[in-house]
């Protein structure tokens, strides 16, 4: 087995050792299901209250688009937020446990350590993404209506990119910072500067990531539109950046004994 392979091996580990694994995949769970029935009886709710209080409140019948807006609000908002301080002590906290010479010894190099590292939780997200995107869309048929699983499953693609971008940003922040602390809330600030500041310049707002959350609806009902390759392109190349970064930092730095 090579020496990359031999620390994602380990990573993933101590990921199931920490219990991080069962964390995200519970999270991820939860608001596979909890979004298509929120859809649901959210309306349903709203017209109860409104009664009982003598206002009347018209709410539009919900339909699976509701569904799958709660599902991606829930995953670019709360999911983010778990993640982010999941992740946030990935290589800060070895730094913290004084392990980092243990590890780093011939033949491990520097660059397979930080490349193990987002392996490890890209790889352990994105399985518990797809399974949990995979489990939304069928609550949300059997809830609501059929829709297009192809359009679903670009949907979730891109929102995927979104959230392995704002993990890669955290990593590389562990790979700097000397606490998983600091880590987390830069992590959080990415995250805001991805969805959101990005949008409001002009010169910016079609190529920002946060465009994919805004605009899914389009590619559910459409499918593919060319609109969308900018936000993912730079996503990738953003991701790959932080990558690259983390390797080039970590390389340069002196480890405390």
């Amino acid at each position: 087995m090579s020496t990359i392979g031999v620390l994602l091996k380990k990573d993933l580990m101590e990921q199931a050792r920490s219990k991080k694994v069962i964390i995200l995949a519970a999270v991820f769970a939860f608001l596979a299901i909890v979004s298509p029935i929120s859809a649901k009886l959210l309306p349903e709710l709203v017209k109860s209250l409104s009664g009982q209080s003598g206002i009347v409140i018209t709410v539009p019948e919900a339909t699976f688009i509701n569904s799958i807006d709660q599902f991606v609000k829930n995953i670019s908002q709360l999911v983010i937020f778990v993640l982010i301080f999941v992740v946030a002590g990935a290589v800060s906290d070895e730094k913290t446990r004084k392990t980092l010479e243990l590890v780093l010894v011939k033949p491990v190099s520097r660059t397979s350590f930080v490349l193990s590292k987002f392996a490890a939780y890209f790889l352990t997200i994105s399985m518990s993404f797809f399974a949990s995107a995979l489990v939304c869309y069928f609550y949300t048929v059997s809830i609501f209506e059929s829709f297009s699983l192809v359009n679903f499953l670009m949907v979730a693609a891109l929102t995927l990119f979104y959230v392995l971008l704002v993990i890669a940003a955290t990593i590389f922040v562990s790979t700097i910072a000397k606490s998983a602390a600091v880590a987390g809330v830069v992590g959080l600030f990415s995250s805001f500067v991805f969805s959101s500041i990005l949008g409001l310049f002009s010169a910016t707002a079609d190529y920002s990531p946060g465009c994919i959350l805004s605009h899914y609806p389009e590619l559910i009902m459409k499918g593919w539109d060319a609109k969308f390759m900018p936000p993912a392109a730079l996503s990738i190349a953003l991701i790959a950046g932080f990558i690259i970064g983390a390797v080039v930092v970590f390389r340069g730095q002196e480890i405390e004994r």
